[in-house]
């Protein structure tokens, strides 16, 4: 495995290193949806860059989404998904699953 494959962009093509630094700087690609909720959490999908699918044997794990409580960035829920429109249905998801 060449170090390349662990970093790709949001359409799961393999970037290099330079080219993940570059992304990284840049907010509005990284960011996919915030919601804020009623109760003052915060639920954040964002696109990470790198495989987080540490087996390699499935597609790459390269977007998040998480809940924040109010006021602080610890976190209280997260899931992984493997493409943008994953993301977007998985953040509805979790902020129906936090509104109740």
């Amino acid at each position: 495995m060449e170090m390349k494959d662990f970093y790709y962009d949001k359409y799961v093509n393999a970037i290099s290193r330079e080219e993940y630094s570059r992304l990284m700087k840049d907010n509005e690609y990284k960011k996919v949806a915030l919601t804020n909720l009623p109760d003052g959490k915060r639920v954040s999908t964002v696109w990470l860059g790198i495989n987080y699918n540490f087996t390699y044997h499935n597609p790459p794990l390269m977007f998040e989404t998480m809940v924040f409580p109010q006021d602080s960035w610890g976190e209280l829920d997260c899931d992984r998904y493997c493409s943008e429109l994953m993301a977007i249905f998985g953040h509805v998801k979790m902020v129906r699953k936090w509104k109740k």
